[in-house]
C-alpha cells in the first residue's frame, strides 16, 4: 500500500527537562529496511515554556567569628522548580558578591571598626528569577584598630604531586596544606613562572586544563594570606600530557558510541548520540548526532 504523502504518530516520552534528541525509527514491513529521523526538542526551561518561578528566600542567616573588619555569614539553602545557580550577597542595598550554588557561607572583609552592619542573601535560578531577601542579619564589629601589621608568609605547600594519569590537555595536582600565623586565604599555582590559576585557602586540589598534547609542564604552588604574604614555592613537580586520541575518517554504515571521535573534510567531530550512520547522515548534515571539536 503506497503511504500518504505526510504521517503523524503520538508518542509517549519519559519525564525529561531542557535539551533532548529523540531518535524516530520507521521500518518497512517484510524487510531490513528503515527510514530514520532526528528530532531535536526542549523539554520545559526553553524559549516555549519560560521559568518564572524564583526560588525560596535562604533561611536562618547567621553572623559568626565578628571581628573588627569582617565576620562569617552562613545560611540555610533555598528550593527552587528547576535549580539555584547561587546566591546574591547585600550589605544593606549593595551586592557584595554572588557565590556558587552550593556555598552556603561568606567571608565578609573590609569593614570598619565598631560599625554596625545589616546584611541579607537572596538566591537566583538559571531564568534569573531572584528569591525574597532572607532575614536580615546585624552586627556590629568590635572597636580594635590598626592592628599589627601581619608580615609573616604561611609555610611553602608541600607534597606537591600529580593526581591520577594526565590527559592529553589536562594535568591534575593535589598538596598538602600550608600553615600561617593568622591563616591561609588561598593557593596560587604557577605553570613555570606563568601564573596558572588561584584556588580557596581550603582547596588542595588544581586541574590545568588546555595544555598541549605530549608535552611537558612543571608546576609549583605558593600560599597566600589576607595580607598578600606569598610563601615560598613549594617542590616542583614535572608532568607530560598524553597523546591526542587518535580519529578516524568518518564512514557510513558505521555504529558509533557517546565520546567516538571522527574527522570529516579536516574537521574533527564527536559523536553525541550512540548510532549506526548512514550516507547522508555526514557529522556536518546531523548536529543532533555530532559536535564539532
Amino acid at each position: 500500500m503506497q503511504p500518504g504523502a505526510t504521517y503523524t504518530s503520538t508518542c509517549n516520552v519519559p519525564s525529561r527537562t531542557g535539551y533532548q534528541v529523540i531518535l524516530a525509527v520507521w521500518e518497512i514491513a517484510d524487510t531490513a529496511n528503515a527510514f530514520y529521523n532526528v528530532i531535536d526538542v526542549d523539554f520545559g526551561g526553553g524559549s516555549g515554556t519560560p521559568d518564572t518561578t524564583a526560588p525560596s528566600a535562604p533561611s536562618n542567616l547567621k553572623a559568626t567569628g565578628i571581628t573588627s573588619t569582617g565576620a562569617t555569614l552562613t545560611w540555610g539553602a533555598s528550593s527552587d522548580n528547576v535549580g539555584v545557580t547561587g546566591y546574591k550577597v547585600y550589605n544593606g542595598s549593595t551586592l557584595v558578591t554572588t557565590t556558587g550554588s552550593s556555598t552556603l557561607s561568606y567571608q565578609v572583609t573590609g569593614l570598619s571598626p565598631n560599625t554596625s552592619y545589616t546584611f541579607t542573601v537572596r538566591a537566583v535560578d538559571a531564568a534569573g528569577n531572584t528569591s525574597d531577601a532572607s532575614s536580615a542579619v546585624t552586627f556590629t564589629t568590635s572597636g580594635s584598630t590598626n592592628p599589627p601589621a601581619d608580615t609573616q608568609a604561611p609555610s611553602a605547600p608541600a607534597g606537591l604531586q600529580v593526581d591520577g594519569t594526565p590527559t592529553s590537555d589536562a594535568v591534575k595536582l593535589k598538596w598538602t596544606a600550608s600553615t600561617d600565623n593568622v591563616g591561609v586565604t588561598g593557593y596560587r599555582i604557577y605553570n613555570g613562572s606563568t601564573l596558572a590559576g588561584t584556588v580557596s585557602g581550603t582547596t588542595l586540589t588544581y586541574t590545568a586544563s588546555g595544555l598541549a598534547a605530549k608535552t611537558s609542564y612543571t608546576f609549583t604552588v605558593r600560599a597566600v594570606d589576607a595580607a598578600g604574604n606569598d610563601s615560598a614555592a613549594s617542590n616542583p613537580v614535572t608532568a607530560t600530557t598524553a597523546s591526542s586520541p587518535s580519529a578516524a575518517a568518518w564512514a557510513p554504515n558505521v555504529a558509533y558510541t557517546p565520546g567516538t571521535l571522527v574527522t570529516y573534510n579536516g574537521s574533527t567531530y564527536e559523536c553525541r548520540q550512540a548510532h549506526t550512520s548512514l550516507p547522508g547522515w555526514e557529522p556536518p548534515n546531523v548536529p543532533a548526532l555530532w559536535l564539532l571539536k
